[in-house]
């Protein structure tokens, strides 16, 4: 079993644009090398590989961790390298992903999408906790201070 350089799997790739407030269009481009590879990978005949592209919400848990809930799937014919979504809501966040599914309940990814930013409200920024004051050392350091004496360190 052969299969071209993994170089060119570099080309794959997923994106997802907003074309009205109501419809994301999605376009391709998946190598056949790598469906073969994941065919032989999963033991499946090509013939039965079936790719299917997964619409996600994004949400937000606690403002910390994103997750996803997939609304929508499409089963795929042969030689779709597109798909036009219709009635997405401006009041979401949505991600996109392509994969294959193994069988009625298994899907295997194999891309993912630009996340879709339309409700920005819901996306909380990450909140870490950092100290009130500075410590005491920071005055004393240099970013362009030249060490010599420490371990390692080469001397001209």
């Amino acid at each position: 079993m052969t299969y071209k350089n993994c170089s060119t799997w570099e080309s794959d790739h997923l994106a997802a644009r907003i074309l009205s407030p109501d419809k994301l269009f999605v376009f391709w481009q998946l190598q056949d090398e790598k469906l073969k590879f994941m065919s032989d990978y999963f033991n499946l005949p090509e013939a039965k590989i079936v790719k299917s592209l997964r619409l996600f919400e994004i949400t937000s848990a606690n403002g910390t961790r994103t997750q996803t809930l997939c609304i929508h799937e499409v089963i795929l014919r042969q030689g779709i390298s597109s798909w036009l979504y219709k009635g997405i809501s401006e009041k979401r966040n949505y991600v996109v992903e392509l994969g294959i599914k193994r069988n009625e309940e298994d899907f295997f990814p194999l891309l993912r999408s630009n996340p879709i930013i339309l409700n920005v409200k819901s996306i909380t920024p990450e909140r870490r906790d950092l100290p009130e004051k500075s410590p005491e050392w920071v005055g004393h350091v240099s970013t362009y201070t030249y060490y010599e004496n420490l371990e390692g360190s080469s001397k001209k």
